[in-house]
């Protein structure tokens, strides 16, 4: 196009308003198009520091999450009572619910910070919690299982009852026991490491 307009320039050619504007917008247009470019670009950047900070804050309050958590996860080590299995098998649910979206939080950050191009956050905490509560759900959940179970043995019509079925959760019920015994005598209760209760 502007080629073209200088074509009719050298010939004196008379050239009406409307093209003219025309010639003008398309001469400012790489100008306009630069600015527009600028003003998106620090546009993209408020947001991007706008989402960095909004991130930073939400870390800190996962951090602070993981530290109530901690702390729920010890409170295990005072249950003692079969009795409260129904309890403590309801609490213990709960707890694994929070973990398994602490654990879904935790990879949602390292993602985000892969966007921002920052280090990502290693939660060694959210780890040492989970296999510090591991023993703890495996006993009260095997424990709710087995008196649930061996109540239906118990007071069910006998012919109804399913021996492989039987013999399977029994030998299930016995490793996991096993293996929660071998975590209390391994010092597995409650794993602590030098900056406890601290991340």
């Amino acid at each position: 196009m502007k080629l073209y307009f200088e074509v009719l320039e050298d010939f004196d050619f008379k050239i009406a308003i409307e093209q003219s504007n025309s010639k003008w917008t398309v001469v400012g247009m790489p100008a306009k198009i630069e600015a527009q470019t600028e003003e998106t670009k620090n546009v993209i950047q408020a947001s991007k520091d706008r989402y960095k900070t909004d991130m930073l804050s939400e870390q800190k309050d996962f951090e602070k999450s993981l530290t109530l958590l901690e702390a729920e996860v010890k409170s295990f080590s005072a249950f003692d009572d079969l009795n409260d299995v129904d309890e403590v098998n309801l609490l213990s649910q709960s707890v694994l619910r929070k973990l398994e979206e602490a654990d879904k939080a935790a990879q949602l950050f390292n993602s985000r910070e892969g966007l921002f191009d920052v280090e990502m956050t290693d939660y060694e905490a959210l780890s040492r919690i989970k296999k510090n509560f591991e023993p703890y759900f495996n006993l009260w959940d095997t424990a709710n299982t087995w008196l649930k179970s061996s109540g239906e043995w118990l007071n069910g019509e006998f012919l109804e009852l399913d021996p492989e079925a039987c013999e399977a959760q029994v030998e299930t019920n016995l490793n996991t026991i096993s293996k929660v015994s071998e975590a209390e005598r391994g010092g597995g209760r409650v794993e602590e490491d030098e900056h406890t209760n601290h991340y």
